[in-house]
């Protein structure tokens, strides 16, 4: 590739990383706010070694496993059914339909 396509990629990936980084921004769920969060560290690794910006790749290499370890958290059995009960309480003053969907109903 010519160096002016090439910086115009490199470029190109920097400005899309960000908007990853502001997409994560924009989310109040925590599991999508990590999920992009992994998706905007993958991007700005891919940045970093085609620009040869090598601490912005370093840092978005820790951040991957610091991101996943939050992410399997959040998606762990474990925290769904420790959060349970106060997703019922909450669907209590939603709608039937709400404590249905958390099934509240099969709480010991």
């Amino acid at each position: 590739m010519p160096q002016l396509a090439t910086d115009t990629f490199v470029e190109c990936m920097g400005y899309a990383a960000s908007a990853l980084v502001l997409a994560t921004f924009c989310f109040s769920d925590p599991v999508r706010l990590r999920l992009f969060a992994l998706l905007s560290n993958v991007a700005f690794i891919a940045f970093g070694y085609f620009g040869s910006i090598h601490p912005v790749m370093f840092l978005h290499i820790i951040l991957v496993p610091i991101n996943g370890f939050h992410l399997m958290k959040l998606l762990s059995p474990t925290r769904r059914l420790r959060d349970r009960p106060k997703l019922c309480r909450i669907a209590q003053h939603i709608s039937p339909q709400a404590i249905r969907e958390q099934r509240c109903d099969r709480l010991a």
